[in-house]
């Protein structure tokens, strides 16, 4: 998928390319999983600059490791860096294009890196690869209202919280979009469904 890229997401793309070279076939299988587990015992264990070197050893040992790939993405995620996060699910995604736990996390990090026309792109192919996606479609309407398309975001997340009325992502993220506009009973009815259904989330609305 040909993405419209920031100059960050353009800098982690070419980090990662550098660092790491996709092979035509798989590598090591047996030495990247070994090192996909060191990694993820450090990545346990608070020490994420031996996680990182380990994960990105293992993809040089075998670049098709999935479970590498999508360790070292969250490993960035979980450092707030989700320009290099993204592009490490990017890579994974040329792939790996119908996972969808790697499609959700790629549209997350560029949500959460400010890309937010390559994310709507994302959470779209997501659903047309999983139209039942409550996850893809919450946050394709989350996405849209982001970028101010208020009646596109409306019709997503309207057809999330009716389909899955117990996702309560959906009710909140829709209530705030109501709330945005000043319509403000429609944005109460929905924080009073979060309520109903999810009544520990109160401090969150």
């Amino acid at each position: 998928m040909a993405l419209t890229s920031t100059s960050p997401q353009q800098v982690a793309r070419a980090t990662i390319a550098r660092d790491i070279t996709v092979a035509p076939r798989a590598g090591n299988r047996g030495a990247a999983r070994r090192g996909n587990d060191r990694a993820a015992i450090h990545a346990a264990l608070g020490n994420a600059r031996d996680a990182e070197q380990s994960y990105r050893a293992a993809l040089r040992k075998d670049p098709l490791h999935l479970e590498s790939w999508m360790g070292l993405g969250q490993l960035f995620d979980s450092q707030g860096r989700f320009a290099e996060s993204a592009a490490c699910y990017e890579k994974a995604a040329a792939m790996y294009p119908d996972e969808i736990s790697l499609l959700m996390a790629w549209g997350i990090a560029l949500k959460r890196s400010g890309s937010l026309a390559d994310a709507t792109a994302v959470f779209q192919k997501t659903l047309a690869i999983a139209p039942t996606s409550v996850e893809a479609r919450c946050n394709l309407g989350i996405v849209l209202a982001m970028q101010g398309e208020v009646a596109r975001a409306e019709e997503e997340l309207r057809a999330t919280a009716r389909l899955h009325p117990d996702y309560w992502d959906a009710w909140n993220a829709l209530g705030t979009l109501y709330a945005r506009q000043g319509r403000n009973k429609d944005a109460e009815q929905c924080f009073d469904a979060v309520l109903t259904r999810n009544p520990d989330q109160s401090d969150a609305l």
